[in-house]
């Protein structure tokens, strides 16, 4: 339940360098934004984004990477990711107009709440200043063990008593590690309860419907709705990868974007295979309308296309199989596209020598086509068992 309450903001830029601010900002609000908004309402908030970000000069400009020259360091840091503000030592009357406070030590939890509070839940656990401080100066002071200026508690005082050489270290008072631990162990016994409730007030109490709610996750888009955006998301960034020797990393982007919620992998997957057979297509026509002619072949359209075809479908079964069964004959795709190649070309001939025998084609066409949807199924197998990080 907190998951679909709550956005986790990665610290990494994982971004398409080869797709504009526009376009990154557009596909993120139709994926992401409720159903009840329409294409243009998402695209006019995509839009609404860019100029309060002041990214309206550089929208149509391509994100860029290590290898990709792009927006500036910035700018890209405002499309993945909004900071509203960074404070460094905020004033007193700054830090009271905070609504919430979250304060962490060594990654532990020492206070969530209120902000106007803070002050009053240290002092009721016996940490007040000595003299007069700024509320934020304070809290960092004790986030980091520091009490030099704070009065300590008791419980801290029976502690110091004991005598060793961490207390003579630090002039005898409590070291760091002890602040810390009495800290993280008052917010477990007095606020954590507390607050976790006010979180989850709005949680159903019922098991059969929060099992329910939490099995039910809320697309932003249909099914057919995040298969076209993906389509032509994977469109534009392919034409400029393709031609390149420059790899972007899928995975990460994928960990990110499924993190979120962002689509069903059902819809990613098919629409990522789908992207990629035109680009697939466009270098092996070139190639091979240049070695066909040269190589003397059948000078005839029947046998032009099917030998294309018999290419084509060489090409998408090579992809992406597995090295454990390369070796296994009949799972060659370079096998059947061999056979199928020799009818195309020779089924008119009589052989004079009996060596592979030609058939009618239709066991290799059917290898091929297994091959096919076999290896990517066993992919979306893969993709739907990783573990997102």
């Amino acid at each position: 339940m907190m998951a679909c309450r709550i956005g986790f903001v990665t610290q990494d830029d994982v971004l398409f360098p080869h797709l504009t601010v526009k376009e990154t900002l557009t596909y993120a609000a139709r994926l992401r934004l409720p159903k009840t908004f329409t294409k243009e309402q998402k695209e006019k908030r995509a839009l609404d984004v860019i100029y309060e970000l002041g990214l309206e000069r550089c929208q149509d400009t391509m994100i860029g990477g290590s290898f990709v020259r792009g927006i500036s360091g910035g700018e890209r840091k405002r499309a993945g990711k909004t900071v509203v503000t960074t404070i460094h030592q905020p004033s007193s009357r700054l830090f009271h107009k905070f609504d919430k406070l979250i304060l962490l030590g060594k990654g532990s939890l020492l206070y969530f709440g209120k902000a106007s509070e803070a002050m009053n839940y240290f002092q009721s656990i016996g940490c007040s200043p000595l003299i007069s401080m700024n509320p934020a100066e304070f809290l960092l002071d004790l986030a980091n063990g520091n009490i030099n200026d704070v009065s300590v508690p008791s419980e801290l005082e029976d502690k110091v008593l004991i005598g060793n050489a961490e207390v003579e270290k630090y002039n005898g008072k409590p070291s760091p590690a002890v602040v810390h631990e009495y800290l993280v162990e008052a917010y477990e016994s007095r606020v954590a309860e507390t607050e976790k409730k006010k979180i989850m007030v709005s949680v159903p109490q019922d098991e059969a419907l929060k099992d329910k709610l939490c099995s039910q996750r809320q697309w932003g888009a249909r099914w057919d709705e995040q298969f076209s955006i993906l389509f032509w998301r994977g469109i534009k960034e392919r034409k400029h990868d393709y031609f390149s020797w420059l790899r972007i990393t899928q995975r990460a982007m994928l960990n990110k974007e499924r993190a979120a919620d962002m689509y069903r992998l059902s819809a990613y997957f098919l629409a990522r295979t789908t992207s990629d057979l035109p680009l697939d297509l466009i270098l092996p026509v070139l190639f091979l309308l240049v070695v066909y002619f040269m190589a003397g072949l059948r000078l005839s359209t029947a046998p032009f296309f099917l030998t294309i075809l018999t290419v084509f479908l060489c090409i998408i079964a090579a992809q992406k199989v597995p090295i454990f069964i390369s070796w296994i004959r009949y799972m060659s795709f370079n096998y059947h596209t061999y056979k199928l190649l020799l009818k195309v070309q020779y089924e008119h001939l009589t052989p004079v020598i009996n060596g592979v025998k030609i058939d009618s084609g239709l066991t290799e066409v059917a290898a091929l086509i297994a091959m096919v949807f076999g290896y990517r199924f066993l992919a979306y197998l893969s993709l739907r068992r990783m573990k997102l990080q």
